[in-house]
């Protein structure tokens, strides 16, 4: 399976690394492997996760307030946002809404 990372969401990982590694120096290059080892653990088992809303899986990155929003597509992995996890739901499942299959 191929693994696509939807623009928004790669914009959105370099804001973040951005912010944290301003932040503190250092720390935006763990964030960045967190999110990388999230990626490999959806490229290794895309179905551990079961979905939580409509098609969509969700994976939490390690030692991060966030999550990865991701859909299982024929033989690719999508994706599609990555969102903190204090944020209003309600934001959350309109964006995916906005992904949806």
């Amino acid at each position: 399976m191929a693994l696509i990372i939807r623009r928004r969401a790669a914009f959105a990982v370099v804001e973040i690394v951005a912010r944290y590694e301003s932040e503190q120096p250092g720390l935006g290059l763990e964030f960045m492997s967190c999110f990388e080892a999230a990626c490999a653990a959806i490229e290794r088992e895309p179905f551990a996760s079961a979905p939580h809303y409509r098609e969509f899986r969700r994976r939490n990155l390690r030692r991060f307030p966030y999550t990865l929003h991701y859909l299982v597509a024929g033989e690719n992995i999508i994706v599609s946002l990555i969102f903190h996890a204090s944020r209003d739901p309600a934001e959350l499942y309109s964006r995916l809404e906005d992904d949806g299959p």
